[in-house]
């Protein structure tokens, strides 16, 4: 006899990070997720497969002692740090602040171990004891992330839109990197990049990104357990010190996980996301 589908709802923490603590990076929300199993009868009482997930951002400022030129926003080439929080004190060196479940292992650079950008993961099929089983999760094309950009400039000033900024224009972004020890690759899946006009107001400008996957990400475990999409590869950056801060927001508007575990013994599930992200905030340094 062939099984009825079972759901199968799974509450997680909801956290909504005060200002201070968004600032540090240290806080991230993972919403309750719902889980779609379908099972032989002999192992429809058991809990199913399912696969971990996080969102993540960071914001940078690449020179912080220079009062003139530098690099302060959001870009996959700006901020790898050695910190999990995706964030480093600075000066010297670079200032950032992470938000967010940053990739396990490292979400930049070619080898583990390096923090910063921003983007989603998603891991390989996780079984009822937290290891890692043999399979594939596979994040659906057609999943969608937003990212909004806020730029605020001392007051009197006017505000204007970053320097790489392409209003209305849609672009495509690759697959990109080679794996790691832990991650599959850099960009695990090619997606169009698609740029709102932005807005200001005064001394604030305001504008957004939606990320549209034009193919499955996939992640097979347990030997490369994790994979990306790296919304960072569409840069969004100041190249000098005239604001007095900068902040982003990574949401996964919509996407779906279908996690099939090797041993057809196994049920499978599907991880539905919505709604999840992380929000940094960076204050500029100031110079007289």
């Amino acid at each position: 006899m062939t099984p009825e589908p079972t759901q199968i709802r799974v509450p997680g923490p909801a956290v909504h990070p005060s200002r201070r603590e968004v600032a540090r990076g240290a806080a991230w929300a993972a919403p309750a997720v719902v889980l779609s199993t379908a099972a032989p009868a002999a192992q429809a009482s058991l809990p199913p497969v399912t696969a971990r997930h996080g969102v993540f951002v960071q914001v940078v400022d690449a020179d912080p002692g220079n009062e003139f030129e530098t690099a302060i926003g959001v870009a996959s080439y700006l901020g790898a740090v050695s910190d999990s929080s995706g964030s480093v004190s600075g000066p010297p060196g670079a200032l950032a602040v992470g938000s967010g479940s940053f990739t396990p292992g490292g979400s930049l650079g070619s080898q583990d171990g390096l923090y910063g950008g921003s983007g989603l993961w998603i891991s390989a099929p996780v079984g009822p004891d937290g290891e890692f089983v043999a399979g594939t999760s596979t994040l659906k094309a057609g999943a969608q992330i937003r990212q909004s950009y806020t730029a605020t400039f001392p007051e009197g000033w006017d505000a204007y839109e970053p320097i790489n900024w392409a209003p209305g224009v849609r672009e495509t972004r690759s697959r990109a990197g080679a794996a790691t020890g832990l991650r599959e690759s850099l960009n695990g899946a090619a997606y169009t990049v698609s740029y709102s006009q932005g807005e200001v107001q005064g001394n604030v400008w305001t504008g957004s990104i939606t990320i549209t996957l034009l193919e499955p990400l996939v992640v097979s475990g347990p030997d490369t357990p994790y994979g990306q999409v790296l919304t960072s590869q569409s840069p969004v950056f100041y190249d000098a010190h005239v604001l007095a801060s900068f902040a982003s927001t990574v949401t996964v508007a919509s996407g779906v996980i279908e996690v099939q575990p090797a041993d057809p013994g196994v049920a499978r599930s599907t991880v539905v996301i919505a709604d999840e992200s992380a929000q940094a905030e960076l204050t500029a340094p100031q110079f007289p």
